[in-house]
């Protein structure tokens, strides 16, 4: 079984999403030249491409300087840009706690500054005036100062609240997703707006895009970013589906094992309840699949032994 092939299997099978056509679907090569997958690109950035597998429709996530050169370019090609806008283009449907329903495609996750003030009679929000921008979000912003744990419900009481502490500027820190919305705007929409339903789509992968920013590590920052598009778009077209489905994390990099000492072992980890980390596959070192199992979980506290399958060695 060759290595690309492998480490593209993933946790779940989309069996409920319309899937690429057979013409969609090209050979990858990684950087070796030696392994090769049959997939359609579905989604990709500067540092990360999604590909879903031919095989079962299982989606995986790899960084693009792991594939080769002629797949580096196809990248670039109008093609390839046409068929990940394709896949993951397209407005969604969102849906906040008290039934608001929000129109808009996820683009990023975003830890925002939103400035308010008032001055002559008007409030501002980061310097537009509140009564300018669209009215769901007019409703959003008292819901934002409500929940720092001041007394404000609505418009009213945003400026009785506003005027009590000399019109501002008052600052408020929001952790949520960034939302473009038809008019080609963009706001950040706080997690904690979100119905329990739709955050089990858009909060995994936000402790570690945070680490990432904060970080300043554009390529982890930009991983996390593809998957959560991905993810919300893939959503999206499968609303009935009764589970949730996660891009699992790749990771290439075998080395060679010494003939009749060692096998390499893949081991498929599932983030526990609690546990905001994608599903992971990694490849270990061992005599047999218990030894590989036991070096997974003690290298991956948090994280549950799902399948396990001898790939070399």
């Amino acid at each position: 079984m060759n290595r690309l092939t492998t480490l593209f299997a993933t946790l779940i099978v989309l069996t409920t999403l319309a899937t690429a056509s057979a013409a969609d679907y090209r050979t990858w090569t990684d950087t070796s030249g030696k392994y090769t997958l049959k997939a359609a690109l579905v989604a990709q950035n500067n540092s990360h491409v999604v590909l879903e597998r031919e095989s079962d429709k299982g989606l995986g996530s790899i960084a693009i300087d792991q594939l080769s050169e002629a797949d580096q370019k196809y990248l670039e090609s109008q093609e390839a840009t046409k068929a990940a806008t394709t896949a993951t283009g397209g407005m969604q449907k969102w849906s906040l706690k008290n039934g608001t329903e929000i129109v808009g495609k996820v683009v990023n996750y975003g830890r925002k500054q939103i400035v308010l003030r008032r001055s002559r009679g008007r409030i501002y929000v980061n310097d537009r005036v509140l009564t300018n921008l669209p009215g769901f979000y007019q409703n959003i912003i008292p819901l934002i100062v409500a929940h720092a744990g001041n007394q404000v419900t609505d418009e009213r009481t945003l400026v009785q609240w506003l005027s009590s502490r000399r019109g501002g500027p008052e600052s408020f820190t929001v952790d949520g997703v960034v939302m473009e919305l038809e008019d080609g705007d963009e706001y950040a929409i706080p997690f904690f707006l979100f119905s329990d339903k739709d955050l089990t789509i858009l909060r995994p992968g936000w402790e570690q895009w945070l680490s990432a920013y904060e970080q300043k590590d554009a390529a982890a920052r930009e991983q996390q970013e593809l998957r959560l598009q991905t993810e919300a778009a893939y959503h999206q077209q499968q609303q009935d589906a009764a589970q949730q489905r996660r891009i699992a994390q790749l990771q290439l990099g075998f080395t060679a094992v010494a003939a009749g000492v060692t096998s390499v072992w893949e081991v498929t980890l599932i983030p526990e309840p609690g546990n905001p980390g994608p599903p992971l596959w990694l490849s270990f070192f061992a005599r047999d699949s218990r030894s590989a199992a036991m070096q997974a979980m003690a290298a991956h506290p948090g994280y549950s032994v799902g399948p396990i399958r001898r790939v070399g060695g």
